[in-house]
């Protein structure tokens, strides 16, 4: 329940500290896929954009959540592109980044689902989505052997997306950090 999470958890429970992130001399940008056009967009604390809705869109995945989330006028989601790795790794080194630590966590889905899903789309929202889907394995590949570029995947996870206990969180954590460890010292 992302309006739980975010209204409640990230509001109230336990609050984020607002000001701090506003404030911070790290950069941060929040990748969302706007609803029409279905290009991702990045928006960071320069944006002065309410880090909640930008937190909520950001997870707001269509067909679970039901509808997109209302930035600036205009209308934003989760998608395929605003999660693929791929592109985030292409706006950090455009941004001058000289390494990038990639921790991807997204799981397999079953292609099996992805058809079903396309099979509800248009032709012309099939075709765009296939040329994305191609580019980004370009990209990957590309990315794959670029020296400065320390992938830890979801295959070095034992825990899914949902899981919330601590102990596997911190163990996750520690994987995470062994493997970047690990590759950067290689």
């Amino acid at each position: 329940d992302i309006d739980y999470l975010i209204d409640i958890v990230f509001k109230k429970q336990t609050p984020l500290h607002v000001k701090t992130v506003y404030t911070s001399p790290i950069k941060y940008f929040i990748a969302t896929t706007h609803a029409q056009s279905w290009e991702v967009e990045y928006f960071s604390q320069k944006d002065g954009i309410d880090i909640f809705e930008l937190m909520r869109a950001s997870k707001a995945i269509p067909f679970f959540y039901g509808r997109s989330v209302n930035i600036n006028g205009s209308r934003y989601h989760d998608g395929s592109n605003s999660s693929a790795v791929e592109l985030h790794i292409q706006k950090a080194l455009a941004l001058g980044a000289e390494r990038v630590i990639v921790l991807d966590s997204n799981t397999k889905f079953p292609h099996i689902l992805i058809h079903l899903w396309l099979f509800f789309k248009g032709r012309i929202f099939k075709k765009w989505m296939m040329k994305e889907y191609r580019e980004r394995k370009n990209l990957a590949k590309t990315f794959r052997i670029h020296k400065n570029i320390f992938f830890c995947s979801a295959s070095n996870i034992t825990s899914s997306a949902i899981d919330n206990k601590q102990s596997i969180l911190k163990a996750n954590f520690f994987t995470w950090y062994n493997e970047i460890v690990k590759r950067m010292w290689e």
